[in-house]
């Protein structure tokens, strides 16, 4: 991309969620360009923190303040911002006001991570709004940009899809497992990494783990802050579950991954569905609910296993599948550290920087 173009990220919150995520990660992997802002409308806690100079952090945590709109509107003039890329609904909405009322030759970028999907009346209503101001949409699959199509009625030339990426492979070459077959085998552990929320399947993580309570090597750890963390302690406790542990927020990913022996994913419904693909990337394998979205990057018995959403007991059998046939698992380690390659920080950056040239 031509150094001249100026782009500012704008994002609801640095909170823990994937959005955030792939922009702490898009500009930590170039901390010499200086070309490239971010600004949150708001604090949170707990916050991501991004080592790169051009993070600027609105401090308050009102969700509902018009005030960073001035404060952007002074960010954008001293940096002569060209770009407005806007991530999350309160940022779609606000690049919107600054495009309408201040600049108007400015480029507004949409970047659409799944709100449609969980909040879709008021992500609908926004969208519908603002479409006529942006100069293009970006989602993150093929699944997500046909829903932004029949939803928001918004071209389908005006939407580009984007895959999210992982930073980079862990290892250079997958790992591959060997569960020994003994009266007392070694622990198999198994892992789940996301927000905690119904919607990511926690309610049939859970129930997984009390069917499995005979298996007495199986282990179930949770990474992972939300709004369900209380209820989820609550259902451990109530069927003592022992083989459940929960984590909370893990900073050090690398250490978490490094102890799994497969990575469940078991979201009712996803817009891609990162963590399956990070896993990958560190040669773990994968049990997946078969979602749209995120069955455009898994294939059942091929990289992953996939199971029915909601379904407990398919994922149970997927869980028994994995720890007893090596074959299979390592068969799956191999096909999905080679699947993760595809998604790599110099592919999503090409995409984008291709997406910004052609829009002036």
């Amino acid at each position: 991309m031509h150094q001249s173009v100026r782009v500012l990220h704008i994002i609801d919150t640095l909170w823990l969620g994937g959005a955030q995520t792939i922009q702490k990660e898009y500009f930590e992997n170039q901390p010499e360009n200086s070309d490239i802002f971010l600004y949150a409308l708001r604090r949170s806690d707990p916050q991501l923190k991004i080592k790169h100079p051009n993070i600027s952090v609105y401090n308050s945590f009102s969700r509902f303040s018009f005030y960073p709109l001035i404060a952007l509107k002074k960010h954008i003039e001293q940096n002569k911002i060209d770009i407005l890329h806007c991530h999350l609904l309160r940022s779609h909405f606000t690049g919107y006001l600054l495009k309408l009322f201040f600049f108007r030759n400015i480029r507004l970028v949409i970047h659409e991570h799944g709100d449609i999907l969980e909040n879709s009346g008021l992500s609908s209503f926004i969208l519908k709004i603002i479409k006529r101001k942006a100069d293009v949409f970006i989602t993150c699959s093929e699944a997500l940009k046909k829903t932004l199509v029949e939803k928001i009625e918004v071209d389908a030339a005006a939407v580009k899809t984007v895959y999210n990426f992982v930073n980079a492979q862990k290892n250079k070459t997958p790992i591959l497992q060997v569960i020994p077959e003994a009266s007392q085998p070694e622990r198999f552990y198994i892992g789940f990494a996301g927000r905690l929320i119904r919607r990511k399947g926690w309610e049939q993580l859970i129930e997984a783990a009390k069917i499995l309570i005979p298996e007495t090597n199986v282990y179930f750890e949770i990474a992972g802050e939300g709004p369900d963390k209380a209820k989820i302690l609550d259902k451990i406790k109530a069927h003592q579950l022992k083989n459940v542990t929960l984590r909370g927020y893990t900073k050090n990913m690398d250490l978490f991954y490094n102890k799994l022996n497969c990575l469940i994913v078991p979201s009712h419904y996803e817009p891609m569905g990162m963590v399956a693909i990070e896993a990958q990337a560190f040669g773990v394998p994968v049990i997946a609910s078969n979602v749209s979205g995120m069955n455009e990057l898994l294939l059942d018995e091929w990289n992953a296993l996939l199971f029915t959403p909601g379904n407990a007991t398919e994922l149970v059998t997927c869980i028994k599948k994995m720890k007893d046939n090596n074959n299979l698992r390592n068969k799956l380690i191999i096909n999905g550290f080679e699947n993760s390659k595809v998604y790599s920080f110099e592919n999503y950056k090409n995409n984008i920087d291709n997406i910004y040239l052609n829009i002036f």
